[in-house]
């Protein structure tokens, strides 16, 4: 009797176990169901998901329901026919995302905006048109958006089933703190972003400069080198400043800065975004052989009307912007206060009784935008700029010889401008394609003149004349053609293509003239501006390609060429170059991160320069005339780690080599446009260094600091069949940066600045043979002929301290900021000079070297309204 009772008991002992909840396989759930309810199960096993689950059938709830909750969460669907549960997987429905990010207060685009999916390692950026394009999402992605300064924003990817998708991030304002994380997990997976240049970083310089400036946050970064206050442009990585191309809403500007670097051109409440490369960028970007900055201006707001209003020591602007119809506009002006101070603090008595020399400098800009919609898919901006600098300066010296007095008069001048303008129209074309097209027109004008003139016996009948003038000038004006597309190609992958054209239409004049006897005029008059006229023709595609889930590279074909031109034997010069560019980002953590580039790049015109330090005298030039374009070979490797959440380290190094570089032999660049060729050595250079960078927060205290290793040489011809190599005037080997912000109070923030560095090199002037006594120093320009660099100047260091205070009230916003540069009074030296120094035993002149240094001290004080 109990051997008939054992099976009943271990049968009812296993459904007793099968009750209960289990850890098995998907499948085999699946199969328990089917036995449990009666039914046979049919599927292929290569679409069940091999996973373990713990789940307990209720034999109370219907199959129904049994197999919906085994079914639906892992992608299959199910059908019971007759005595048969048939499986099958679902088709998972996929979704193109495109659309634009924008501000939600005043409806601009965000540029560099990082656009990527929820718990994945897919990503991308906004373009510079806040266009972003992802393919292949299913229904339940989350879309995660990340702007800095803007709380993240989360979507869903069903978004995309309305067709093209607006998302709009409302700004979050911390008066006295921005906030930085530098590297973010959830991004982790993303192109490294920091090659845009978010707007809150500029307006960190607020704290030193009194207002959002484009110079002095770049003259903080490593590997950007320039003379003290930006002096004489900026050297990205051992490149002369010509050598970088600076696009302003795509057209080039040629001179991108006010009072000789100290300011940038563009006012800091101008600039929408800006995009930085240390090198030619990708395959889009020519035709230079250095940096990029892509500098994009403000559309203007579309939701409600503004106006700002601030002045300062140095200058006063006024901006305004609002709606205009369903688009926008914004317009800026700004006007140097320099020349009213220097006549203001002028001396009473004439400046050539005080032998001080006679200076005017005023400089001003103006800049407007108009963005309008041509439908939902469809826009057109329409873009100009204006900016212009005038540099005189005047010394005079009275000397009394034999009872007569002679008259010793020196007087230089400097004026740059550039006008540019652009209209682009661009559309979206299904969820994959953009295209851009854009006409572009810049307009450079450059203007050098040095005089002297001596008289002897002033104040006698026979007086006698010794006079020289040297002018140099160019008038260069381009007209451009840009056809841009991107294409969303596949998951992980996008394309990119363009061409573009422009038509160069180069003034080159030139006048030198020296004369015994007689006067000549302190005129430009008798300059001619021979013209020539080139063209550049361009082609590209690149890649943007997500190998795996921690390898992205950008791979890029730029073909490029100068057409046109004339040599000495009215022989056209035509160049043609293929340019490989490479890019990449290895992940191999969410806290560190490898980066590299290597590429060519090729330029077709020049900027000829005597040895002159402070403003030299240029011509822009093509390459004619024997010139060989210039072209740089590039390589770079650096990586970036993230030390804590908040804090991160990166380092990068890199080497390029510099061809087919060009200067005058001379101080004379020759009388017409066939002389200049004569007058030009050609000559070759290499840099190579380390910068390193370490940024992040402790609690509410923000700092940067940075320190850079540089080396840049050059080699050109010695005139004797050889060549000579010597320091690059940009070579300075050791820069280290500190910068500080600390928030005071809700409204009040302080922060500082300390940069120090190896002295730049230099080289010695001689004295102008018809000039003896030389007349009074001038700071800025020199009629001295200079040798190669021969001398280091005296390391430079400076600190610079300032207080912001921001606070609304209603509808307005007050700022206020103040501070000193240079608090220490550091006279940094700038370059060496002649002047005229008294012999101590018998007091007759002589001839002596003196430096040029910068201001003992700078303050600053900037209020400004926005209503």
């Amino acid at each position: 009797m109990a051997y008939r009772q054992i099976p009943y008991f271990l049968v009812l002992s296993c459904f007793t176990v099968l009750a209960q909840a289990q850890d098995l396989k998907l499948v085999d759930h699946l199969d328990e169901a089917a036995m449990v309810y009666g039914y046979s199960l049919v599927y292929s096993a290569s679409f069940i998901p091999d996973t373990t689950i713990s789940y307990k059938i209720d034999e109370s709830a219907s199959a129904k329901t049994t197999f919906s909750e085994l079914t639906e969460p892992f992608g299959l669907t199910y059908n019971i026919l007759a005595n048969q549960v048939i499986l099958t997987a679902v088709r998972k429905k996929q979704l193109n995302f495109s659309g634009f990010v924008e501000d939600a207060i005043s409806g601009e685009r965000l540029v560099g905006a990082n656009v990527y999916i929820q718990n994945s390692t897919r990503g991308t950026q906004t373009n510079g048109y806040g266009y972003f394009s992802l393919t292949k999402l299913n229904l339940k992605d989350t879309v995660t958006i990340k702007y800095l300064g803007y709380p993240a924003k989360r979507v869903s990817a069903r978004l995309a089933l309305s067709g093209r998708t607006t998302i709009r991030l409302t700004p979050s304002y911390q008066l006295g703190l921005v906030e930085v994380f530098p590297i973010d997990e959830e991004m982790s997976g993303l192109p490294s972003p920091n090659r845009t240049i978010p707007l809150a970083l500029l307006q960190t310089t607020e704290y030193t400069r009194g207002r959002p400036d484009l110079n002095a946050w770049l003259i903080l970064q490593p590997g950007i080198t320039s003379g003290p206050l930006g002096f004489r442009g900026l050297s990205i990585r051992g490149a002369d400043p010509d050598q970088n191309l600076v696009l302003l809403d795509d057209a080039t500007l040629y001179l991108p800065s006010h009072a000789a670097g100290y300011t940038s051109i563009v006012p800091g409440g101008a600039i929408k975004s800006v995009q930085l490369f240390k090198n030619a960028g990708t395959a889009r970007y020519g035709d230079r052989v250095a940096g990029v900055l892509d500098i994009r201006m403000k559309d203007g707001s579309s939701n409600k009307r503004q106006s700002n209003i601030d002045f300062g020591l140095e200058d006063i602007s006024l901006t305004s912007e609002g709606p205009i119809g369903k688009g926008s506009y914004f317009i800026s002006g700004r006007r140097g206060l320099t020349d009213f101070w220097l006549q203001a603090l002028r001396p009473t008595i004439r400046p050539q009784d005080s032998e001080i020399p006679d200076i005017d400098y005023t400089l001003f800009d103006v800049a407007g935008k108009i963005n309008y919609p041509l439908g939902e898919r469809e826009r057109i901006y329409a873009s100009f700029f204006l900016g212009k600098d005038q540099y005189v300066g005047e010394g005079r010296a009275l000397t009394s010889e034999g009872g007569g007095i002679n008259d010793f008069t020196n007087r230089s001048s400097r004026s740059w401008s550039n006008l540019v303008s652009s209209v682009r129209y661009n559309r979206t074309i299904g969820s994959r394609w953009f295209a851009n097209t854009t006409v572009t027109v810049s307009q450079f004008n450059y203007d050098a003149a040095d005089f002297f003139l001596e008289i002897r016996g002033l104040d006698q009948p026979d007086q006698t004349f010794t006079s020289s003038r040297d002018i140099n000038g160019t008038r260069l004006r381009d007209i451009g053609l840009k056809q841009d597309a991107e294409f969303a190609w596949k998951e992980g992958l996008s394309l990119k293509i363009g061409a573009d054209a422009i038509q160069h239409h180069f003034e080159i004049g030139t006048l030198n003239e020296d004369t015994r006897g007689s006067e000549v005029p302190l005129t430009e008059d008798g300059i001619d501006y021979p013209e020539l006229i080139t063209y550049d023709l361009s082609t590209y595609g690149y890649i943007d390609w997500q190998v795996n889930p921690r390898l992205d590279l950008n791979l890029g074909l730029r073909v490029s060429g100068q057409f046109g031109g004339e040599d000495e034997n009215d022989v056209d010069q035509t160049f043609m170059a293929v340019l490989p560019r490479l890019s990449f980002e290895y992940k191999h953590s969410h806290r560190l991160q490898f980066h590299g580039n290597a590429g060519l790049s090729r330029q077709y015109i020049h900027q000829v320069s005597t040895l002159n330090p402070g403003l030299s005298r240029d011509l822009w030039v093509p390459s004619v005339n024997g010139l060989t374009p210039q072209a740089n070979g590039y390589v770079s490797l650096g990586l970036s780690a993230a030390t804590i959440k908040t804090q991160a380290l990166s380092i990068e190094i890199y080497a390029n080599q510099l061809d087919g570089l060009s200067r005058f032999a001379n101080e004379v660049a020759g009388r017409n446009i066939r002389d200049w060729g004569q007058t030009i050595i050609r000559g070759r250079g290499h840099s190579y260094g380390a910068e390193f960078k370490y940024t992040g927060n402790i609690s509410t205290f923000q700092f940067d600091v940075s320190y850079a290793y540089a080396v840049a040489n050059r080699t050109f011809e010695d005139g004797f069949g050889g060549e000579a190599q010597e320091r690059f005037k940009f070579d300075r080997r050791h820069f280290a940066t500190f910068v500080g912000r600390y928030p005071l109070s809700e409204n009040w923030g302080v922060g500082a600045t300390w940069r120090i560095g190896s002295g730049l090199p230099a080289g010695l002037p001689s004295a102008n043979p018809f000039s003896s006594p030389p007349p009074a120093v001038l700071p800025l320009t020199n009629p001295w002929t200079y040798g190669t660099p021969s001398e280091t100047l005296r390391q430079f260091h400076s600190l610079d301290i300032g207080f912001k205070f921001t606070k609304s009230v209603k509808t307005n916003i007050y700022n206020v900021s103040f501070g000193v540069q240079n608090v220490y009074l550091r006279r940094n030296n700038l370059f060496i000079n002649l002047r005229e120094i008294e012999n101590p035993d018998d007091g007759s002149p002589t001839v002596g070297l003196t430096y040029v240094n910068t201001f003992p001290f700078l303050p600053f004080l900037r209020y400004g309204i926005t209503f």
